[in-house]
């Protein structure tokens, strides 16, 4: 049974959305990936889980009253495809003259960075002091007059109090603040053979809404924007600086570099000069893409047991047949080629024929009682002793020599090309 799968990429939803006063209109700026029109917008401006809107895309609200607001916007395809996405909204008071107001706006800041507490207070008069309760402990924090800063110890949403006192009355204001952990990029990455498919652990630290960027290969181009762990193949050996790059969609960065070698395969090939069984067969290493680590296993025999880890050997097959030799090349580092041939080795040949002379002919039979063939072995027959093959006839023959003297017979008799054996008769 077949079914069809749909894997969608992992949605990635942020938003921008400006200070404003109340009575203004919020407006919610979004920047959206792998979105499409089958998932659901759900918006909880106030964080009072109630669904406020449902908007696909920008959208704006009108909040009632001064405050620090946490929005939350949760997109969904009801499949378990989905993402939620939250931001600190700051909304002021109506800012109008006459007496002395205390106001500021913080920035959302990464952890280790410093937040920024920008003072919009008006009609403050000449000669009053401020106190910063920047995490709302009952602990005065600083004592600036005006803009500053301050490094929180971890993340999280924090209550900033501001406190004027202006000699004829004590104002305040507080503001939500958000500081947010920074993501931790972090893989795990071993060398590799071409051809192989290179494994990335993913070990990093980063919330839901954290955007991925790979870059497996060092070429500035990104390769992979999904999390957890990944698989590349590398179309070429060489070492390779692979980076990972985190942004948890607040300005909140790391990256890790980690370099990956891709080791080329050697490439094994071999040669041989068989022999008889029982003699010698040499084998010719004709291997490449290899070191001075490299490692050769000659298996003579197809019994998985090395007879051999010389680059050139020689080895002696005891009985005739047709022996599979394979021989493994090993880089040193892990990276593997075989090859694996058919050798047939023959017996060698028990040359014997007799001459039988009929005195009042020409005509001599020669009669053949050699043993130890092989099905295909062949026959040459020099009469004369010039060199000259005469016949090629298997078994017994005969030959009319063109005057009486004496000659001498060879008979070669070969069962493979490598194996074979000449006798002599006078």
């Amino acid at each position: 049974m077949f079914m069809d799968i749909e894997v969608k990429a992992k949605p990635i939803v942020v938003f921008n959305a400006d200070r404003v006063e109340v009575g203004s209109p919020t407006n919610y700026i979004v920047d959206q990936f792998n979105v499409d029109g089958s998932f659901n917008w759900d918006w909880d401006f106030e964080t009072d889980a109630i669904i406020a809107d449902n908007t696909d895309g920008n959208t704006t609200f009108n909040f009632q009253a001064e405050s620090s607001y946490i929005t939350t916007l949760n997109v969904s395809d009801g499949l378990g495809c989905g993402t939620i996405f939250s931001r600190s909204v700051t909304v002021d008071p109506i800012t109008s003259g006459g007496g002395p107001s205390a106001i500021f706006q913080p920035t959302t800041a990464c952890l280790g960075a410093p937040t920024s507490f920008t003072d919009l207070s008006t009609n403050i008069p000449p000669g009053s002091s401020y106190s910063w309760d920047f995490d709302s402990d009952g602990s005065e924090d600083d004592t600036t007059i005006g803009s500053t800063q301050f490094v929180y110890a971890a993340p999280g949403d924090y209550t900033a109090v501001l406190t004027i006192d202006t000699g004829t009355e004590i104002i305040n204001a507080m503001r939500l603040v958000s500081v947010i952990a920074n993501p931790v990029a972090e893989f795990a990455v071993n060398d590799i053979c071409l051809g192989d498919e290179a494994s990335f652990t993913d070990l990093s630290s980063a919330t839901g809404s954290t955007i991925y960027s790979w870059d497996f290969d060092g070429d500035g181009i990104e390769d992979s924007n999904t999390s957890g762990d990944q698989t590349f193949t590398f179309s070429a050996p060489g070492t390779y600086s692979v980076l990972l790059r985190l942004d948890n969609g607040n300005g909140c960065i790391d990256t890790q570099i980690e370099t990956v070698n891709v080791i080329s395969i050697p490439l094994a090939s071999f040669s041989f000069m068989a022999a008889c069984a029982g003699e010698s067969s040499t084998f010719i290493n004709e291997s490449s893409g290899f070191s001075a680590l490299t490692e050769f296993q000659w298996d003579f025999n197809n019994d998985d047991i090395i007879d051999s880890n010389l680059s050139n050997p020689s080895f002696t097959f005891p009985t005739a047949g047709t022996y599979e030799v394979s021989l493994v090349v090993d880089n040193g580092s892990g990276c593997i080629n075989e090859i694996t041939q058919s050798i047939v080795i023959s017996d060698q040949p028990d040359v014997n024929f007799e001459p039988i002379i009929n005195c009042n002919s020409l005509v001599v039979d020669f009669i053949d009682s050699s043993t130890e063939l092989a099905p295909s072995a062949t026959y040459s027959w020099d009469f004369d002793n010039d060199g000259v093959i005469d016949s090629n006839n298997a078994g017994d023959t005969q030959f009319t020599f063109g005057s009486g003297g004496t000659y001498i017979i060879s008979l070669t008799i070969s069962n493979s090309p490598e194996c074979a054996f000449t006798e002599l008769r006078t």
